[in-house]
């Protein structure tokens, strides 16, 4: 007898694999289901690899691999409907097929970092499959690329990876880790980490230039209905900025033109929400603040007491019609904007099969943040000493609860023109944010990553600088232990 089975594959491979088959039908469905959910060409390499070693089923992993892709919310710029489910299905046997071809170089294998490698260059090849295909899976293939090798499109562990060097070498020369912990000590946690209440942090600008908020609390007895009256009695009506306390990265910020509109965003926020009034702009910019270390201490005065570090100006996307193409194809064509069509076509949705007449002009995003689709450029050539003077005054206006003054963050500012900017007149703050905001102009998609990567260095050694300052008059820095349960567990830090 010929036996023409894979040749049984060794060390912790192996091992794997002789768990699989013994592993329940039922929980080779469920596992694979949620993998599948989470990363369905990752999840289809590995069931691959099962199915040529003979430990799954081929019927049993196609089931979890069809479940997962089908409870995966669709691309935005999808329609779903009999033809979108018939190609999942076939797509789940093809995909599954061609990885299970594949899977055979890795089965006599026994190098885990090996193994590793092929499951990602699997995924890659199988997604690759997928994509080409269509005008629009082509598009993706190029955003793809784009984003992984500009770091203006990396998540925030790839670009803070690099900059490790950069903390030891300055925890080195502060003789402290954690002494940057000490900057901004009137806001808490920490100068401002994680979790901070935008609320606590702007009442305590007292300059007329920030913008009127209120805050209302999630177990408020009908805070919708006191929202409502009090946008109308006290903030003049409609529009509304409504956004939760605590978010991040933009989070939940909704710009609201009718009580139906404000209401919705109000149930829809878990925690304390806030209203805020609205300012048209429509120039908005980040202005980077950072106090001079020799000023520690010595905080009252007329005097300047620090200067702006950098400045991002906030450029709003907006796509022109031709007279032929969709709204979802005009986004998905441009060279930039398809880079973050998620955004736009989920912001979009309901507009998406409009086709705008030519030369009409739509704006993708109001929202000032990058991860909403906000395109961020070095605004440099905003500061004059006009606007140095303005944002030295408003950081100096700045007490916390225990008269403590700020120290190092960012201004989110919007003015009716860039010349009233430059000049210092006309700002409106939006948002002030702590020690772990950033110099935003390192977003600018014509920089290079070494440009970008001095400016982060540039920003952290003056905030260790403070920090060290601070803990020399008194201040205590966080522990690791605290920092770490704070950004693990933050609603227990």
């Amino acid at each position: 007898i010929i036996d023409r089975s894979p040749p049984p594959p060794a060390g912790l491979l192996a091992r794997a694999l002789d768990a699989a088959a013994r592993t329940p039908w039922w929980a080779v469905i469920l596992i694979f289901a949620v993998l599948a959910r989470l990363r369905p060409e990752t999840a289809t390499a590995l069931a691959g690899v099962c199915v040529a070693s003979m430990s799954v089923d081929f019927g049993v992993a196609s089931v979890g691999l069809l479940i997962g892709r089908a409870m995966r919310p669709p691309e935005p710029w999808q329609r779903r409907g009999v033809g979108h489910s018939i190609t999942l299905i076939l797509w789940t046997l093809v995909s599954l097929g061609v990885a299970r071809l594949l899977a055979r170089p890795v089965l006599p294998g026994n190098h885990p970092g090996f193994f590793l490698v092929w499951i990602v260059l699997c995924a890659i090849t199988l997604n690759s499959i997928r994509l080409i295909p269509t005008h629009i899976g082509r598009r993706r293939i190029i955003a793809n690329i784009k984003q992984f090798t500009h770091h203006e499109w990396w998540p925030s562990w790839a670009l803070y990876l690099p900059m490790l060097p950069v903390f030891i070498r300055l925890a080195i020369k502060h003789r402290s880790l954690m002494c940057w912990t000490c900057v901004n000590p009137g806001i808490r946690p920490g100068g401002g980490i994680v979790g901070e209440s935008k609320q606590d942090i702007l009442k305590c600008l007292h300059d007329p230039r920030a913008l009127t908020q209120y805050a209302f609390e999630p177990g408020e007895s009908d805070r919708t209905a006191h929202a409502l009256a009090r946008i109308e009695s006290d903030m003049g009506g409609y529009p509304v900025i409504i956004k939760p306390d605590a978010g991040q990265r933009g989070s939940g910020v909704v710009l609201a033109h009718n009580p139906e509109e404000a209401a919705r965003a109000i149930d829809a926020t878990p925690g304390r929400v806030l209203v805020q009034r609205y300012h048209p702009g429509p120039v908005e910019v980040g202005v980077f603040w950072v106090r001079d270390v020799r000023t520690v201490g010595v905080e009252t005065g007329d005097e300047p007491q620090g200067a702006i570090y950098a400045v991002t100006r906030k450029v709003f996307p907006a796509v022109v019609g031709d007279g032929r193409r969709p709204l979802r194809r005009l986004i998905l064509d441009h060279p930039r904007y398809n880079l973050q069509a998620r955004v736009y076509c989920r912001h979009l949705r309901h507009r998406l099969d409009e086709i705008p007449e030519k030369g009409e002009r739509v704006v993708l995003t109001t929202a000032g943040n990058h991860a909403r689709g906000c395109r961020f450029e070095d605004g440099a050539d905003i500061i004059t000493p006009e606007f140095e003077r303005a944002i030295d005054s408003i950081a100096r206006a700045w007490r916390g609860p225990g008269g403590e003054p700020f120290d190092f963050g960012r201004f989110d500012i919007r003015a009716a023109t860039e010349q009233g900017l430059a000049a210092g007149h006309d700002l409106a703050i939006i948002e002030l944010n702590g020690i772990t905001s950033e110099a935003t102009n390192i977003y600018d998609p014509s920089w290079t990553r070494r440009r970008a990567f001095g400016v982060l260095a540039g920003q952290w050694s003056r905030a260790f600088a403070l920090g060290a300052a601070r803990m020399r008059r008194g201040v205590r820095p966080m522990t690791l232990f605290e920092l770490l349960r704070l950004v693990l567990l933050p609603g227990q830090g």
